[in-house]
């Protein structure tokens, strides 16, 4: 009988990586931040309703400043670290309700007057604050004469299929790279490691546990079209193979063999968010050599010379 025995801590430790980095991607969503003075503080009522309107889709925090008004650059300033701000500015003779955010040179947007004892237009006022808060920020055209440097970071899952035993084989990796992108291709160059999940054999002579790293690097070359992009990859690598035996005398063993490998398919990618991406591959792994593993005179497993390859990955990109 033969079965696959699964890496659980890395497959966890896989897991993990991709949910913190996942978080670290969508860390900057709606976030109000409310400026207010001693001496002018944001009504009670169109706080409350503030919260209530942007409840479930942004965060609304409070930050009281020592000076005496609130000044345009504290807005500005503010800004870094917040998508949105609100303020009471002194406009006149009558102090108005003011909000800056959406991209870095956009403009306050006066709404009402600040000072009300009416519950329907402190309402109203937060309809408006939401309704801009909800409004796409402006994305800039594309540049297709410009070429963006930056570097990535990719964890792989993937699983492969040859040989005898005739399994699928997973495995979990991590690559990382430069890459190139315009507005219309992208290109990356990578060095890459990844471990394949044990397979343990039994049979009359006895049991053999196998298990193999890689070590590779490699390049892709994609079109992009909006958000997708698709393309040929090529990798070259050294697997290590090494097998653990017990016979049935008791008699152990071990072997271990290093051999040259090349991976040529084809990938489909997803930009999800800015700087995150879904892919999918596959291809056909070639053993420039074939290798068969021969443990305690018996044979062990044969990968064969030519391996299907499926898989996912997530990257995050670096600019």
């Amino acid at each position: 009988m033969r079965r696959v025995v699964q890496i659980k801590s890395a497959v966890a430790a896989f897991a993990l990586a991709l949910t913190l980095l996942v978080g670290q991607a969508r860390a900057d969503g709606a976030r109000l931040v409310i400026l207010e003075t001693r001496a002018r503080p944001i009504p009670e009522g169109l706080l409350e309703a503030l919260r209530i309107q942007l409840a479930g889709t942004a965060n609304v925090s409070e930050v009281t400043l020592p000076s005496a008004t609130v000044r345009r650059s504290d807005a500005e300033l503010e800004r870094r670290s917040a998508a949105w701000v609100l303020w009471i500015a002194e406009s006149g003779a009558e102090p108005v309700v003011s909000v800056l955010g959406g991209s870095d040179d956009s403009e306050p947007i006066t709404l009402s007057p600040a000072l009300s004892d009416s519950p329907e237009l402190e309402r109203i006022l937060a309809l408006k604050v939401g309704l801009l808060m909800e409004r796409p920020a402006p994305q800039p055209e594309p540049e297709t004469g410009r070429t963006i440097t930056g570097a990535f970071v990719e964890l792989r899952a993937s699983a492969s299929s040859g040989g005898d035993p005739h399994l699928w084989l997973p495995s979990i990796g991590l690559a990382a790279g430069p890459r190139w992108a315009a507005a219309n291709w992208l290109l990356e160059a990578h060095g890459s490691f990844a471990l394949r999940a044990e397979l343990d054999s039994r049979s009359r002579v006895g049991e053999t546990d196998v298990s193999s790293t890689y070590i590779g690097a490699g390049a892709r070359a994609l079109l992009r079209s909006s958000r997708f992009a698709s393309g040929p990859f090529l990798e070259v690598g050294m697997e290590t193979l090494r097998a653990r035996g017990i016979a049935k005398d008791k008699r152990t063993g071990a072997a271990e063999l290093t051999a040259p490998t090349a991976t040529l398919g084809l990938q489909a990618r997803l930009s999800a968010l800015e700087n995150f991406e879904l892919c999918a591959s596959g291809g056909g792994e070639l053993w420039l050599t074939r290798e068969r593993l021969e443990l305690l005179g018996t044979p062990t497993v044969d990968f064969g010379r030519i391996r299907a390859t499926l898989g996912i990955s997530a990257i995050f990109v670096f600019r």
